[in-house]
């Protein structure tokens, strides 16, 4: 034990531990009541939450499963029988749902409980004045025919583009389907409602015996009109009021723009909770707060004095020496403290080796970059075809091969060692394709789709050239179609995903490793290869980012490159 802090001192801690703890709630004891408010508020709002979060996986499971079942062009056909047989059969995943219906103008198309069809006389006007014109919408509360009670319903209003012709498709639910799986968790002594923004009751527990004096509303059993006041009265969060002069305590949650949720449950619970905390503060005595100064003395004298002492040897430590390490005399924590400290330094120092070591990557491969701009023999073959044009005697297209040579070398030079926006980027590729496509005798199209979203993000220059140079000289090598490439952005979680496709030869997963660490063609532009433009890539990004490679034989090429949006 002479050697451990932690055995001279647990068991005093151990031992003083829960009178130490009930003596700072006994220094609280004429302030114990608004603790136990802030637990309670704080309890019923992780439970308001779990509410809130269940509530959105299912209405969020149920307008995923509606969405995607719109999307059957069934739905909108003239066949009947076929939409029917596909209603009828809809794969029901949700419990809760009661009703799946197709209105066409003032007729029920198609139900999923055909019988009803035929025993009930369905008046479809309410569904007509709820929905909204090719809108999926969460309905207030309403009395169904079909469901013979109080619905909610999401309706979506599907219009055929051609004709314009509308019909509704509505899924109903019974509230008390959707609430009773929380309702059932909570205790007899709580009860669960549920109103619109407007006052309206969506569900309540009618068999509570906290819910005294119902009504008939609108045909329905229903909550009486002094409870419906007090409850849209109340602020969100915990509240208190009398109801029947019985006290109670309301938790609220507003869910979304629908639906106002409250959680009543007697005040007794809080007041037993307040009773039990009294007669715990009662056991407190001033022997506690004794006992908490003399372990706080002891504590103090065994940890807090070495630790000063090895924050001093810390402060000794000189960066100009070879090496970091403070000495270590003690066997106890204090030295595995000053051990693990010295692992520290270590590491920081091999960390900050490898940082070194990897900005100096960095800077080789943008010298890299700016050494190998534009290679003369592109520019010799670029001069013998404009050379070739003006003896042949078209100027006007010498003129704009020129032009297009002279932009790409001014974008291309211009900025050297910064990053560049997308756009100006792009701009080098229009150029570097306009040159090709006069070369090569307009054998290919390229298609570079609207950027204007992400034209201000930072990327390397020279990122996309590369690229497309590749699928040039490569990719359009040995084809006998048309050659065409691609480029098209998409945003995902803050990353640009920009991807390169191309309609050339392709090639097998061997040649794609075999070209990404070759030398770039002699006849390229620039000396950049794939190796070289993923590796800037992961230097200026981070690891996250990169450049990726699918490729099939006679079908082929896509190359997608990540950046983040924002260096």
């Amino acid at each position: 034990m002479k050697n451990s802090i932690f055995q001279r001192t647990i068991f005093m801690i151990a031992v003083s531990f829960f009178f130490i703890l009930f003596s700072v709630f006994g220094v609280l004891y004429y302030t114990s009541v608004d603790s136990v408010k802030e637990q309670t508020i704080t309890s019923a709002h992780s439970n308001l939450e779990m509410i809130r979060s269940y509530l959105d996986i299912m209405m969020k499971q149920l307008t995923n499963s509606m969405y995607l079942y719109v999307k059957n062009d069934v739905l909108l056909s003239e066949d009947v029988d076929a939409i029917k047989d596909f209603i009828e059969n809809y794969p029901n995943s949700h419990d809760y749902i009661d009703c799946i219906m197709l209105i066409d103008s003032d007729d029920v198309l198609a139900i999923n409980k055909p019988m009803l069809i035929s025993n009930l006389e369905i008046d479809t006007t309410i569904y007509h004045e709820m929905a909204r014109r090719n809108r999926l919408i969460m309905t207030e509360p309403y009395y169904s025919v079909p469901l013979a009670g109080r619905a909610i319903a999401l309706i979506r209003s599907l219009v055929d583009e051609h004709t314009g012709k509308e019909r509704l498709l509505v899924v109903e639910l019974r509230p008390h389907s959707l609430f009773s799986s929380i309702s059932n968790k909570l205790t007899s002594r709580e009860v669960l409602l549920v109103l619109t923004a407007k006052g309206e009751t969506v569900y309540f527990d009618h068999k509570s015996p906290l819910l005294e004096q119902l009504v008939v509303h609108k045909g329905q059993l229903d909550i009486n009109d002094n409870l419906r006041t007090e409850l849209t009265g109340l602020r969100m969060g915990i509240n208190e009021f009398n109801l029947e002069n019985n006290q109670m305590i309301v938790k609220r949650l507003r869910y979304n723009q629908h639906w106002r949720l409250y959680i009543l449950a007697e005040f007794s619970l809080f007041y037993e909770a307040l009773i039990h905390m009294m007669k715990a503060y009662k056991l407190i005595g001033v022997v506690s707060l004794v006992l908490l100064v003399i372990v706080s003395l002891i504590i103090s004298r065994s940890i807090i004095l070495p630790v000063i002492q090895l924050s001093l040897q810390v402060d000794s430590l000189f960066p100009e020496g070879s090496v970091l390490t403070i000495p270590i005399q003690r066997k106890d924590e204090i030295g595995r403290l000053a051990s693990s400290f010295n692992n520290l330094l270590h590491r920081l120092q091999t960390a900050s080796r490898e940082k070194e070591k990897a900005d100096r990557i960095r800077f080789e491969l943008e010298y890299k970059v700016l050494q190998s701009q534009i290679k003369p023999h592109f520019l010799f073959n670029v001069h013998m075809c404009i050379n070739s044009l003006l003896e042949q005697g078209k100027t006007e297209e010498a003129r704009r091969m020129l032009l297009a040579l002279d932009t790409l070398l001014r974008i291309s030079t211009d900025k050297i060692g910064q990053l560049i926006s997308l756009k100006e980027e792009l701009e080098t590729i229009k150029q570097y394709v306009a040159l090709q496509q006069m070369r090569l005798g307009n054998s290919f199209d390229v298609r570079i789709e609207d950027c204007e979203p992400y034209g201000n993000v930072k990327v390397p220059k020279l990122l996309l050239q590369p690229i497309v140079e590749n699928s040039i000289y490569h990719g359009f090598a040995s084809i006998k179609h048309r050659g065409e490439i691609r480029i098209y952005f998409t945003e995902i979680d803050e990353y640009l995903h920009i991807i390169i496709e191309d309609n050339g030869c392709g090639m097998q997963q061997r040649a794609i490793e075999q070209k990404s660490s070759e030398k770039p063609d002699k006849y390229g532009m620039v000396s950049i290869g794939i190796d070289n433009v993923r590796q800037r890539i992961k230097n200026l990004y981070g690891e996250d980012c990169g450049l990726y490679v699918h490729s099939r034989e006679n079908i082929g090429t896509r190359v997608e490159i990540v950046v983040k949006m924002q260096v």
